[in-house]
């Protein structure tokens, strides 16, 4: 049985083609990625192996989740993200 995550089942609810394009065609928008879209992600992924290892009746400890938080934030981390204060800062 296939799992779908919130942000997937939201996308189609909003629009079919939308998620049609990101989930099947795998088509990426050419926009940089910001702050808020990376620590989301991480957030998401953070809690997606929470829930997969509940399921399976691993423990989950606090001190675990947040080393895989800051193991992928290292892991993924990269300059080209958009800070949005930075952004305004630069406009002044």
């Amino acid at each position: 049985m296939a799992t779908y995550s919130h942000s997937k089942i939201n996308t189609f609810e909003t629009c079919p083609y939308q998620y049609k394009l990101h989930y099947i065609n795998k088509i990426e928008p050419e926009i940089t990625q910001t702050i808020e879209a990376f620590m989301g992600d991480l957030v998401h992924q953070t809690l997606e192996k929470l829930y997969k290892d509940k399921k399976f009746k691993k423990r989950v400890e606090k001190k675990i989740l947040i080393k895989f938080y800051r193991d992928l934030w290292e892991k993924e981390y990269s300059e080209d993200i958009l800070i949005g204060r930075e952004i305004y800062f630069r406009l002044l």
